[in-house]
């Protein structure tokens, strides 16, 4: 077996970071407020956003293979950090304490259906995954969108 390779190259000028994987590019930052020039996403929340989207393809991937008729997921991630964190003074746990997944499930599949591709969707997916094998507490639901 052949292991797939994900890779991407960033390059930083104070606070804003510029990232490229193969020819897309992004940005990271913090608000002119606290330092940063606000060019682009705080890294905390892009990590939120890229495990919403990590999940979607993982999602979108099963269905395919299980034949679940998933038009979309509206993800609402939130996660809770001990603001002294960034006091290197202070000794407080530097991970998240809590991340809170609510996905609403665009489909006409039943309930029962949404929480298989739930349980197979969070199995699979890596980043969940690091996040399971860590001690934040991870809360995640899954409804069928009204």
């Amino acid at each position: 077996m052949v292991l797939k390779k994900y890779k991407i190259n960033a390059d930083s000028i104070k606070m804003t970071t510029s990232l490229m994987a193969g020819n897309h590019q992004f940005y990271l930052d913090d608000s002119i407020e606290a330092g940063g020039e606000d060019k682009g996403m705080h890294p905390l929340n892009a990590f939120l956003g890229i495990l919403a989207g990590s999940l979607n393809n993982f999602a979108h991937i099963i269905a395919t293979k299980k034949k679940f008729e998933l038009k979309g997921i509206e993800f609402n991630v939130e996660a809770q950090l001990d603001p002294r964190v960034i006091e290197v003074e202070d000794a407080v746990s530097p991970s998240f304490e809590t991340i809170t997944i609510y996905a609403e499930v665009d489909t006409p599949e039943s309930n029962k259906k949404i929480q298989e591709l739930k349980k197979d969707t969070e199995s699979r997916c890596p980043l969940f995954n690091l996040i399971i094998g860590s001690e934040i507490e991870l809360e995640s639901t899954w409804v069928k969108k009204s």
